[in-house]
């Protein structure tokens, strides 16, 4: 909250909407958001 307004918080890429959105990259890694998004085939 900033004063009596919600406030969204951006994500680390500056986004201030993150996607629902799971992935494994070719090292079994967990991506997540955009990263994960751009790794659809």
């Amino acid at each position: 909250m900033e004063g009596k307004e919600p406030k969204v918080i951006a994500n680390k890429e500056g986004n201030r909407l993150t996607p629902s959105v799971v992935a494994f990259n070719d090292k079994g890694e967990t991506l997540v958001g955009d990263i994960a998004r751009r790794q659809a085939v």
